[in-house]
């Protein structure tokens, strides 16, 4: 990949200078600068090394990656619910496109779902019994949104063997990245501060986003059917 080095020094410069931004409240409206940057960076470097890639899966990631910065301007400062209403949809969005870019890539096993599904559906249920109280109207929503990135990290989960190992470990890493900053976001939201709360949260979703990406610009299928899919 052309720059990818470069890129990534540039990359985490950048995450440190936004997650530094978020707890310095006077310089917190920076982030509108910072924050956008990380998603516009993954951008542009999925854009330019991905011209090879078939065309729907590529048009999918970018739109992904559009969705997760519309997102991420919403959600920097809100003052008004309205404006987390659009931000999770935005997310929950780019969330359900990744799904059907890493199902391109997956072999559905029965017998290796079990494990995935029961340490997602317990993990679900504990985060919920925390913030239940206070979800209110969020609750569905938030049970939904839930769900889309759980179903995301299984796609993630179910590429193993499908793909090269390098691609399938920083895929699956990554969703699990972005599953552990969404949880910390909803604890934050509906249940409690917590210490270094926003250093958690952003390395999480910095990592996420830089792992995912990078994961589908070294991925190499390794069987012939896969490879034709989503042309």
């Amino acid at each position: 990949m052309k720059y990818w080095k470069v890129f990534s020094v540039l990359f985490f410069f950048n995450l440190c200078i936004d997650i530094l931004l978020s707890n310095i409240e006077h310089l917190y409206y920076y982030r509108y600068i910072t924050k956008p940057l990380i998603t516009i960076s993954l951008l542009l470097v999925f854009y330019f090394n991905s011209k090879l890639k078939p065309k729907k899966e590529r048009l999918s990631v970018i739109i992904a990656l559009v969705f997760l910065l519309i997102g991420d301007i919403y959600i920097i400062g809100y003052h008004h619910i309205f404006q987390l209403w659009i931000a999770m949809i935005f997310f929950l969005a780019a969330n359900i496109l990744y799904a059907a870019v890493f199902y391109r890539s997956a072999h559905f096993n029965i017998d290796r779902s079990i494990p995935f599904i029961a340490t997602a559906t317990i993990t679900s249920l504990t985060l919920l019994y925390f913030i239940y109280d206070r979800l209110n109207s969020f609750f569905i929503p938030a049970t939904l949104y839930m769900m889309v990135i759980l179903n995301m990290s299984q796609a993630a989960y179910l590429r193993n063997k499908v793909v090269n190992d390098q691609s399938y470990y920083a895929i699956f890493l990554g969703s699990l990245f972005f599953l552990a900053s969404q949880s910390a976001v909803a604890i934050v939201k509906f249940y409690s501060n917590f210490p270094f709360q926003q250093i958690i949260i952003m390395s999480c979703y910095g990592l996420s986003q830089y792992l995912i990406i990078y994961g589908l610009l070294i991925e190499k299928k390794k069987f012939r059917r896969f490879q034709k899919r989503f042309n």
